[in-house]
């Protein structure tokens, strides 16, 4: 089984439309961190060593609108 991955990004307060911001609280990470949609990988499950954090079923419709505007799917309201 393969899971989707979000690489972090380092330019937390740039207005990229492909950076999605979580805030430490939400995620369980210890600082507040972005993630590059531009950068999308699947990796096989057992690859990973360990999770790191989540994201938050609250953030879950504002990721998937960032995903589709970021690959340029469709229109984000």
């Amino acid at each position: 089984m393969c899971l989707p991955v979000l690489p972090h990004a380092t330019a937390i307060n740039k207005p990229f439309p492909f950076i999605f911001n979580i805030t430490a609280r939400e995620s369980g990470l210890d600082i507040n961190t972005s993630v590059n949609l531009a950068q999308i990988m699947t990796i096989d499950k057992n690859r990973l060593v360990k999770k790191i954090g989540v994201v938050p079923p609250a953030k879950i419709i504002d990721l998937d609108k960032a995903i589709i505007h970021s690959l340029g799917l469709g229109h984000t309201q």
